[in-house]
């Protein structure tokens, strides 16, 4: 079965503050430009504070291109493949 990737566009000040977003750990992507596999244990929310990623499932599933303002969710258990084009 393929994997769904579940993204919110273009979120609010108001959807963000009920996530509690400001109390996240930034993470941020030093590479210029990159595509390399990540596993999540459990289900992970992230949010785009700047540029733009690809994120594909490993194990089948739609590419999906995310931008600044847009939140996703990954299932657990799943390998997520990002590409960072550097631009």
């Amino acid at each position: 079965p393929s994997v769904s990737i579940t993204v919110e566009r273009q979120i609010s000040a108001a959807r963000r503050a009920e996530l509690g977003e400001v109390s996240w750990a930034p993470w941020q992507c030093d590479a210029d430009a990159g595509t390399w596999p990540w596993t999540y244990a459990d289900a992970e929310t992230v949010y785009l504070l700047e540029g733009e990623v690809l994120v594909t499932p490993e194990r089948g599933g739609e590419t999906v291109r995310l931008q600044a303002g847009d939140l996703a969710t990954f299932p657990p258990g799943e390998c997520i493949v990002w590409e960072v084009n550097g631009e």
